[in-house]
């Protein structure tokens, strides 16, 4: 199963928008999953395109917790732990 891929379709379903792929592999490397860089990667630490931090992130990181991908998002109020 290719997790981008299978990402962007739903999240196009969903809630009809994009994600480029570089944005789910941020949210993936921020959720501690490790990645590889790519080989043309300018700068380990800077985005070319980061992740907007709105609706559409969390919904990236909703499609990807449904997958399995990430753990369960905790509610609110309750701990992550």
């Amino acid at each position: 199963m290719n997790i981008c891929k299978t990402t962007q379709h739903m999240a196009r379903q969903r809630h009809g928008f994009t994600p480029k792929p570089c944005w789910i592999s941020q949210i993936l490397r921020d959720s501690g999953k490790v990645m590889r860089l790519a080989h043309n990667r300018k700068s380990p630490l800077s985005h070319v395109y980061p992740c907007p931090n709105d609706w559409r992130r969390a919904a990236i990181i909703a499609i990807l917790a449904e997958l399995g991908v990430l753990g369960p998002i905790p509610l609110a109020g309750e701990s992550a732990t």
